[in-house]
């Protein structure tokens, strides 16, 4: 049976562009009530209108999840408007990429931020809700970076792989308490079609052009709302990532040798030359989200 429901509210970050826009557009479909978070509120409300076309309600709340005081307003509003919640996405993120002393150190710093403490904090504030309701899902958008290391992304990497302790550490609160229809999921995308590396901070001194087969943002979307209608533990999107997970775990030298030279040839052989830049790391820009 789906327990996803037409009048459902569903709380979005990172929804202005990318994956959390096809998110808050697959929701409305569903004519789901949606709480849109994201630093830029013009963006966010552009969103909103699309949604609405769609037979959505929508609230629009300019939010930087790195503050704990702005994600629980997410919460508190979705009470105040609605009388209930009942899916979380924890979706926002940014990151910085290039050789790790490249990168300053206060970058570094408000990618954990962002990709760790937003998550923290959201997580913080649904569950105290779910845990009332006794019901309700929560949704990590962790990446595949959560299971194997690339390089040049450091404290994306740690950020993702900390998400991942997270989320099953929720998971066994939940299961010791006895909240069997609270659950608590992770996504784990590969590289998504989205503006997200021409957007990111880049200490690499290269252009960033990908030359592989990238995942519509849609078929994320339509993956996070089948994990609403039938919870599971974890997921992977996109070409080869169960795969390359399990080749890192069982062939971890092979496989990061391999990523190496990837790598390489992504950042090493572009044309031209990039100055550094810190994207939107530490404010937003027009493309908003690393994810």
């Amino acid at each position: 049976m789906s327990r996803l429901r037409s009048g459902d509210v569903v709380v979005i970050t990172g929804a202005s562009t990318g994956i959390g826009r096809a998110v808050a557009l697959e929701f409305a479909k569903r004519r789901c009530r949606l709480i849109l978070a994201a630093r830029r509120i013009e963006r966010l409300n552009e969103v909103a209108r699309e949604c609405e076309k769609l037979g959505a309600e929508c609230l629009s709340i300019s939010t930087d999840v790195s503050r704990a005081e702005d994600v629980q307003l997410l919460a508190d509003e979705a009470i105040n408007h609605w009388g209930q919640l009942d899916v979380w996405i924890n979706n926002a993120g940014v990151g910085a990429i290039g050789s790790f002393t490249e990168v300053p150190l206060r970058e570094h710093q408000q990618v954990l931020e962002t990709n760790l403490f937003g998550y923290l904090h959201g997580a913080h504030a649904a569950l105290k809700v779910f845990k009332r309701q006794k019901r309700g899902v929560l949704i990590n958008n962790a990446s595949v970076c959560s299971r194997l290391a690339t390089p040049y992304l450091a404290s994306y990497n740690a950020s993702k792989f900390a998400i991942r302790g997270l989320t099953h550490s929720l998971r066994q609160d939940l299961a010791v308490e006895g909240l069997r229809d609270v659950h608590v999921c992770q996504i784990n995308p590969g590289v998504i079609d989205t503006p997200a590396f021409q957007s990111a901070g880049n200490y690499s001194g290269k252009p960033l052009r990908i030359r592989i087969p990238m995942t519509k943002p849609e078929t994320v979307a339509r993956k996070i709302v089948s994990l609403v209608e039938r919870p599971r533990r974890e997921v992977f999107v996109g070409p080869l990532t169960g795969i390359g997970t399990l080749a890192y775990t069982l062939l971890p030298a092979f496989t990061g040798a391999f990523l190496v030279w990837g790598m390489k040839r992504l950042y090493f052989n572009a044309d031209g030359n990039q100055p550094a830049k810190s994207g939107n790391v530490l404010r937003p820009s027009p493309s908003e989200t690393f994810n």
